[in-house]
């Protein structure tokens, strides 16, 4: 506090101006510094996102699916939880993309993406694998649950496919496989086992799903 009247006590009260002054301005700077890191922080996570997103169906690509299957499957491993993943691909699509048009074909694409994402849950993860294949992992999912959500995908594709595209004849086949049903060595075999079991379903019909079990231990003679 200055209480002299005299020049002094005026040069004072200047220096306390000043020094309020500053403080203010270093606050605001503090303030707009702190605003700016929170903007390039979103930013940059939105770039990251829209860098992990496939355009067409807004799905995760194949490199963010594979980034996050290595991390899933550690902890399922390290945590002795189950892991699900759901192999899919779309019976008689190459017929409807040839007889209506590539339009139409990224249309039930989109409408595939929509109908995964509308089944599962937030941990949950979609991925368009490659054309017409889509893949999904279920953490803390065993064998019969996937099963379940399989059955209920299939079903509700066919009733979005029939209101949308009611000339057009695509259907859903999956392939399963859980973790402590099959035991993997790794994540890439669990990918194989779902994708074989997809293939199975694929020569039994469409429409078809298909979980993979272990293969029977050979008996000694």
């Amino acid at each position: 506090p200055v209480t002299r009247r005299d020049e002094i006590g005026r040069l004072a009260a200047t220096f306390n101006l000043m020094a309020d002054q500053h403080h203010q301005t270093h606050e605001r700077i503090v303030r707009l510094n702190a605003e700016l890191e929170e903007r390039v922080a979103y930013r940059t996570q939105q770039l990251r996102e829209l860098a992990s997103r496939e355009p067409l169906t807004g799905l995760y690509n194949r490199r963010h699916f594979n980034e996050m299957l290595e991390r899933r499957f550690a902890e399922a491993v390290r945590y002795s939880t189950d892991l699900s993943c759901l192999m899919i691909d779309l019976d008689e699509f190459k017929a409807a993309n040839d007889a209506f048009g590539h339009q139409l074909g990224d249309e039930l694409l989109v409408l595939t993406a929509g109908t995964i994402v509308g089944q599962l849950r937030t941990a949950d993860l979609a991925a368009r694998y490659g054309g017409d294949e889509f893949i999904i992992l279920l953490p803390q999912t065993d064998a019969e649950r996937a099963r379940v959500l399989a059955d209920r995908m299939v079903e509700r594709f066919s009733r979005d496919v029939a209101e949308r595209f009611p000339n057009v004849r695509v259907s859903m086949s999956l392939g399963i496989a859980s973790l402590q049903l099959l035991e993997p060595k790794d994540a890439e075999s669990l990918i194989r086992y779902a994708d074989r079991a997809l293939y199975d379903a694929k020569k039994k019909g469409k429409n078809c799903i298909v979980t993979a079990v272990p293969a029977p231990t050979p008996v000694a003679t």
